[in-house]
């Protein structure tokens, strides 16, 4: 995340959803854009790989964790 938003933030709320809910709010999100289950698979990864561990360092800043299921 970047630190000066951070600083600024009166508060920091971060969204812990379940793997498996989040991979299925994916794949239904980007079904209903048209994209096939290769390519949704496809999309899913590379977004593991890039985005998700710099999200979850995320978790140590916020002031209140919200889990859903």
């Amino acid at each position: 995340s970047v630190r000066l938003l951070r600083e600024r933030a009166h508060l920091k709320l971060f969204c812990d959803v379940d793997e498996k809910v989040h991979k299925k709010r994916l794949t239904d999100f980007y079904s209903w854009k048209g994209l096939s289950k290769e390519e949704i698979c496809k999309l899913i990864s590379s977004r593991a790989e890039d985005e998700y561990e710099l999200i979850r360092r995320d978790k140590a800043h916020a002031d209140i964790v919200v889990t859903s299921d």
